[in-house]
């Protein structure tokens, strides 16, 4: 699996996280995605791919979306997860937004798009022409970097094209980044009565944009962090239970509940080899030679 990423230029960034692709031969472990904050526009550029998306309850069937050469999909996960598989050549291409950022751009409330995948054209959303005309050079030459800025160019440039940021929209995001990045300091009350909207209508804008209720948002926030620095970091026992802490959780047991919740596996069984090795937190150019 080779995996390239390029950051959006300055006018973007408060709305893209990044644009992504990864190509990896037939049959190979692709990373899982897990309960999030943000949403992706995933555009299939090979072979036949299958989304198998797992629902939070055990007893649940797991739903099957298979994504065909060319097409493109919306995907919002929050209480499910994601799988990805190929028998044939993986070629995928996204872009990742930011948590305010999908709905800034297209005006779609979250709330009506996560635990969902749903092709871009039910949503009303056109990708450029331009980008269906070229997908193939990135097919054609996957391992290529200069292929894949290529695509997030013309990427950045439709989506530069969308962007109408208003006085109340741009308000709301930054209070979505509160949410995001200082949940260890300020409560969500903090952070609520600091907008002078009522909690009511507070809890209304927060879920329209992230897709959840503001106290889920920050759960879900917190534990991002965790995992990404637990993949990361190889750390002692001491070390383990220090950054728990830190990131706000009350005692292990309070983190191996969240930690099955979103990923439906314990931290020891989870955090082995494979998923430090497989994961989206890796960096860009990250070349997995695990493959069968």
């Amino acid at each position: 699996m080779i995996r390239h990423c390029t950051y959006p230029a300055p006018a973007l960034a408060s709305l893209v996280a990044q644009f992504w692709s990864i190509t990896a031969s037939g049959g190979a472990q692709l990373p899982d995605y897990l309960p999030g904050t943000g949403a992706e526009i995933l555009l299939n550029l090979a072979d036949d791919t299958e989304l198998l998306q797992t629902m939070p309850d055990p007893s649940g069937e797991p739903v099957h979306t298979r994504l065909k050469a060319g097409e493109s999909v919306c995907i919002c996960p929050r209480t499910t997860r994601l799988k990805i598989r190929s028998a044939g050549e993986v070629r995928l291409f996204s872009i990742r937004f930011r948590s305010a950022g999908f709905f800034s751009l297209f005006r779609i409330p979250l709330h009506l798009v996560c635990d969902r995948v749903i092709p871009t054209e039910e949503l009303g959303i056109s990708l450029p022409c331009a980008l269906h005309n070229d997908s193939h050079i990135l097919s054609h030459n996957p391992g290529h970097n200069h292929s894949h800025e290529m695509l997030a160019g013309q990427l950045q440039h439709w989506l530069g094209t969308l962007h109408r940021s208003d006085v109340h929209t741009t308000a709301l995001s930054h209070v979505v980044d509160q949410l995001y990045y200082c949940h260890r300091t300020l409560s969500v009350l903090d952070i609520q009565q600091a907008t002078a909207l009522s909690e009511r209508s507070f809890q209304r804008h927060i879920k329209q944009i992230t897709g959840v209720s503001a106290k889920y948002f920050t759960r879900t926030a917190r534990f991002q962090a965790t995992l990404k620095h637990l993949l990361q970091s190889p750390l002692s026992a001491t070390a383990y239970t220090d950054t728990l802490l830190t990131q706000g959780y009350y005692d292990q047991s309070h983190f191996i509940r969240d930690f099955r919740h979103f990923t439906g596996a314990s931290p020891g069984e989870y955090l082995n080899s494979h998923h430090k090795r497989c994961n989206f937190y890796l960096p860009a150019g990250h070349s997995n030679t695990d493959e069968p």
